[in-house]
């Protein structure tokens, strides 16, 4: 795999204003004091505490932190799949925090892509039906998904794999199958929780390459990972612990945020 490592040097624990190229991009998403509680019967369980984030627009970020510091619960509030239970959240300048069910269910098929680590693919739909759902959500014209779905399959090298099942196909192959239908909709914001944690360090490295690829085209990416050589290929790092984020590091290429 020919990808550069950066190093990193650390930053500030309050992301609201240290990204890269802070000033000079419009925000994709920005968190203001969000916390999520999950309350049963028993027990209320914070699962983040008091967020501060900002992320640019084209911006690649990824997210670290032991398990049960809330990472998958951070992205679940950035994919709009979970509301906070306080504090303002606004993605790509519209305030989302207090959306009815229906509106976030829209906005996420019209502006967000996640990659799950199990895939989270459909086993009766074959591989070009499976990327194909997500544009029958958005009521695409069945000439524009035919269109979408082949040009999605080539970009992940599995357009000989349309009319297989995902039974039929490797860890690996099964989750570039699941990168192609989060990116055929065209997201702007792409999601992906821990998208190598179920392979082998070949086809892990070979969803890097997709991702980073996608980034390079424009794509925001917020991305979950347990491997430190992945998530320095981001251009910053986020750590959480107990559902706050209390560190991160930028690449040194990275341009410092204006004071």
């Amino acid at each position: 795999m020919n990808m550069a490592l950066h190093s990193f040097a650390p930053g500030g624990h309050d992301a609201r204003a240290s990204a890269p190229n802070a000033g000079l991009v419009a925000d994709a998403l920005h968190l203001e004091d969000v916390s999520l509680v999950y309350t049963t019967d028993k027990i209320e369980t914070l699962a983040l505490d008091n967020v501060h984030l900002r992320v640019r627009r084209g911006e690649f970020v990824a997210i670290e932190g032991p398990s049960g510091s809330g990472k998958t619960t951070l992205l679940s509030v950035i994919g709009l799949l979970d509301a906070p239970t306080s504090g303002r959240y606004r993605l790509f300048d519209e305030p989302v925090e207090k959306l009815p069910l229906r509106g976030r269910a829209l906005l996420r098929s019209q502006r967000i892509g996640f990659i799950f680590q199990d895939f989270n693919l459909i086993g009766d739909l074959s591989v070009a039906d499976n990327v194909e759902l997500p544009l029958l959500y958005a009521r695409v014209s069945a000439s524009e998904r035919r269109a979408r779905v082949e040009a999605a399959l080539d970009t992940v090298g599995m357009t000989h794999r349309a009319d297989h099942f995902p039974s039929q196909l490797s860890g690996g192959q099964q989750q570039r199958v699941a990168v192609a239908r989060a990116v055929v909709a065209k997201p702007s914001l792409l999601l992906a929780d821990e998208p190598t944690g179920n392979l082998d360090s070949k086809n892990g490295e070979a969803i890097m390459e997709l991702l980073l690829g996608l980034h390079a085209q424009g794509t925001t990416v917020c991305m979950v990972s347990h491997n430190p050589a992945f998530s320095r290929l981001a251009q910053r790092v986020l750590f959480l612990s107990d559902g706050q984020i209390t560190k991160e590091t930028f690449g040194n290429d990275a341009p410092r945020p204006r004071s």
